[in-house]
């Protein structure tokens, strides 16, 4: 086949991450088609929400799909088309979680501010009965030379459609690697650019004979799949956070200020899954408070060194697992939130943030669920059709996960209790 004759798939990215579309002729990739609106929010096996408020309840409507504007991934013999729900009248649809992020963008530009996003995303190599390398690798040039096929396609792929990697590296798990993306203006196309590469990642390692997993904790002795965004505001005289020491930046305190304050009520977004809890445990640079401190890894929000002129947040509580319009929302919302109120973060953190007394962040998924559920004020960063709809897909995972009784639970308590 050649590129115009391909098999392009065009697809919705769901809450949970995953796309979800149609197969289509290469000449009808362009027009758009509707699908139920319900696909959005369907759980990770892919099911129905029983009485979901997008399903039944509504009559399980359909609703518009169409581009996003962004190139399609030409990836071997197929291509992906990304699409995104659309109203009737063409406006973005208040349930899709990429509508929702632009949303918060224009809450941004109401404020004279734009957003610049890079993101890092990280994720394991695995052959088809696990790890595909026997030891850690952090920074390890062999590990990326074993690789370097692979390598070389995802940067290929990645650069004809438009997105940029600053780095590629091999991370401290066993065939770990991160993902360092272009810094891109405006959170959509930063989120875009997220998903875009994840597909990408995925599609290129079957090819060449692995399977790359963005679990949050695919190794339970291993380092965990971090999201890390680097976000820098900028208003008409430039970057916001520039000025001075960073600790005494006062547009700098008030946006982390906003963000400390949203990150409890945004964990179901930044952890959504029963795995991504297991990511989280003491010394284990996944953070575990509403903390913040100029280059402290251990924080929730890290001030990294450098020039001034290119000072940013980085926000490190996200798994590789999350959805990036929702974490990227959470994030932004949070930050606009904390301009606005001039928000107070308290004193960076110097040390280890395992060691103080930072607020604890729900670490737990019914934890999560409750704190999103109780979300107002900051907390209350979608619009409620999304809100509500992500809410009973997460109830419903939970409510599969709890009913299961593992083998390892078996073995423990079957013959001895």
């Amino acid at each position: 086949m050649g590129a115009t004759e391909q098999a392009v798939y065009a697809a919705v990215l769901d809450a949970n991450g995953i796309w979800r579309g149609k197969r289509l002729p290469p000449a009808k990739a362009g027009e758009g088609f509707r699908m139920p609106l319900s696909t959005l929010f369907l759980d990770i096996w892919g099911h129905d929400i029983e009485g979901g408020t997008l399903f039944v309840a509504s009559g399980d409507q359909d609703a518009a799909c169409v581009p996003t504007g962004r190139k399609m991934v030409v990836t071997g013999v197929s291509t992906l088309h990304p699409m995104w729900f659309v109203e009737a009248d063409g406006s973005p649809h208040p349930a899709d979680p990429r509508a929702a992020l632009a949303g918060v963008e224009a809450r941004l530009a109401q404020q004279g501010l734009t957003a610049t996003i890079g993101t890092e995303l990280e994720f394991y190599l695995l052959s088809g009965d696990g790890a595909a390398f026997d030891r850690a690798g952090t920074l390890s040039i062999r590990d990326l030379q074993a690789t370097e096929a692979f390598q070389t396609e995802v940067h290929t792929v990645l650069g004809a459609a438009g997105i940029g990697i600053t780095s590629l590296t091999s991370e401290g798990g066993p065939g770990q690697f991160e993902v360092v993306l272009a810094p891109r203006q405006g959170g959509v196309a930063a989120a875009d650019d997220f998903a875009l590469t994840k597909y990408v990642v995925r599609r290129v390692a079957q090819r060449h004979g692995y399977r790359a997993t963005f679990m949050a904790k695919p190794l339970a002795d291993y380092a965990g799949n971090g999201f890390h965004a680097h976000v820098s505001l900028a208003s008409g005289r430039g970057n916001i956070s520039r000025d001075g020491d960073p600790a005494e930046n006062p547009a700098l305190r008030a946006a982390v200020g906003g963000l400390l304050a949203a990150l409890p009520q945004s964990m179901l977004v930044f952890a959504p899954h029963a795995n991504s809890y297991r990511r989280f445990g003491v010394n284990s640079l996944a953070p575990m408070s509403a903390s913040w401190g100029v280059e402290n890894r251990t924080a929730a929000v890290r001030i990294p060194g450098g020039p001034a002129g290119a000072r940013r947040v980085e926000a490190r509580i996200a798994g590789a697992d999350a959805n990036p319009y929702l974490v990227l929302g959470a994030i932004l919302s949070g930050m606009a939130f904390g301009l606005e109120h001039n928000v107070d973060p308290g004193a960076p953190t110097q040390e280890g943030t395992y060691q103080t007394d930072a607020p604890a962040l729900p670490i737990d998924w019914h934890a999560a669920l409750a704190e999103f559920e109780a979300a107002d004020g900051i907390g209350a960063l979608y619009p409620q059709i999304l809100s509500a709809s992500y809410l009973e897909c997460k109830r419903q995972e939970i409510g599969v996960f709890s009913s299961q009784i593992s083998r390892f639970e078996r073995q423990a308590y079957e013959d001895v209790v």
